[in-house]
């Protein structure tokens, strides 16, 4: 092969190794979920839409450096449109897609369409580390987090009150392996109390495959960090019907946490991002070396 022709076949090889690369890094990350589209304003509808108490719901992205938390604080008083968990997804949606790190854009959970979604990304494109979503009213029943391209661990508040009266529902969704997703009657011991639901859902996990341990047992918002062994987590779903419980707060992120690490977790695993680029690398440089022995 003459230097042309070797020349053309390297700079062949690279686009499609580019493309390749670029393909795998670009996966979506960071979709959240809050509360269902369209029905009525009855708390434990299936179609809550609307809420018709006060409280605030929290968004919190981490890319570089530190997180960064947005907050839309509910009015009571105000127009029913606007206190539509659309509307509420909207606010959030816009206060992220301001920030100058980060573009958010509201749309369907592809896990659960039935809720009102949004994405949030880098401003650049690439995947955010973390993403969490927290509220405290008592109409908005369900919460969800999810990154196509999995996390390293998840972080769920522990519940804290439980009026007995309803139901208390978590879904898990794995890279590998079938997807956890188990019901609590709340109407029955242990999980009429909060110490027995917060029990019967730890031990559902650890069940299951997952390592569960606390974070924070002491202070105002206790919590479990979830880590599943040989898989990452691609989402996290609650879903409750007890008008005890009010308060739901769900992150996923994509690193372990600093200097510890996860025990009996999975490491750090590469992020999407992460991989298309090693991907990228190797295969310029076998093409590199292949032209190099011709």
């Amino acid at each position: 092969m003459n230097a042309r022709g070797a020349r053309t076949s390297w700079l062949r090889c690279l686009a499609i190794t580019v493309v390749i690369g670029t393909t795998v890094s670009w996966l979506p990350a960071g979709i959240g979920a809050l509360g269902r589209k369209g029905g009525t304003a009855l708390r434990g509808d299936p179609g809550d839409v609307t809420i018709l108490a006060g409280g605030q719901v929290e968004v919190t992205v981490l890319g570089t450096g530190s997180p960064v938390t947005f907050t839309h604080v509910i009015d009571p008083n105000s127009p029913p449109s606007q206190r539509a968990f659309s509307a509420i997804r909207d606010s959030l949606v816009a206060q992220v897609d301001a920030h100058a790190s980060f573009s958010a854009t509201a749309g369907d959970d592809p896990g659960d369409p039935n809720a009102n979604g949004f994405s949030a990304l880098l401003q650049a494109g690439g995947e955010v580390s973390r993403l969490g979503i927290c509220e405290n009213n008592p109409n908005l029943d369900d919460l969800a987090v999810s990154f196509p391209a999995g996390t390293d661990y998840a972080t769920l508040n522990k519940v804290t009150v439980v009026n007995g009266d309803g139901d208390y529902r978590l879904v898990a969704d794995p890279l590998v392996g079938p997807t956890y997703d188990e019901t609590f009657n709340t109407t029955v011991p242990p999980n009429n109390t909060a110490a027995g639901l917060n029990n019967s859902i730890t031990a559902g996990l650890i069940n299951a495959g997952y390592v569960v341990y606390p974070q924070d047992p002491n202070g105002p918002d206790p919590s479990i960090q979830i880590t599943k062994k040989g898989s990452r987590l691609v989402a996290v779903r609650v879903f409750s019907t007890d008008t005890g419980v009010v308060r739901f707060c769900v992150n996923l992120q994509v690193a372990p946490p600093p200097a510890t690490g996860l025990p009996g977790g999975t490491g750090t695993i590469p992020t999407a991002g992460q991989t298309g680029m090693l991907i990228l690398i190797l295969l310029v440089t076998s093409t590199a070396i292949w032209i190099l022995k011709r």
